[in-house]
């Protein structure tokens, strides 16, 4: 959600802006499920996990985080411009 939130296309009356970056970087994340579980389908990854829940989704966060700043940087968006209520 947060990667859709920060790189997705925008809406004010129509949808704006492209979902190409927002594609590549759920990918990243997509391939960290793959190679950690073998799948991202729920069932295969609670089998892969032995149904540890609370870590799936902390390894979930931490991987989202990485792609994110290693795109991004820290503190920054949308190519190096940072977000108005960043400091």
């Amino acid at each position: 959600m947060v990667i859709g939130y920060l790189c997705g296309r925008s809406r004010e009356k129509t949808f704006t802006g492209s979902t190409g970056l927002s594609h590549k970087l759920v990918r990243k994340v997509y391939e960290h499920f793959k190679k950690e579980y073998g799948s991202v389908l729920c069932k295969d990854v609670r089998k892969g996990a032995k149904s540890d829940c609370p870590k799936v989704v902390g390894l979930a966060a931490r991987w989202t985080a990485e792609v994110l700043l290693s795109e991004f940087g820290e503190g920054t968006l949308n190519g190096g411009q940072k977000r108005a209520d960043t400091p």
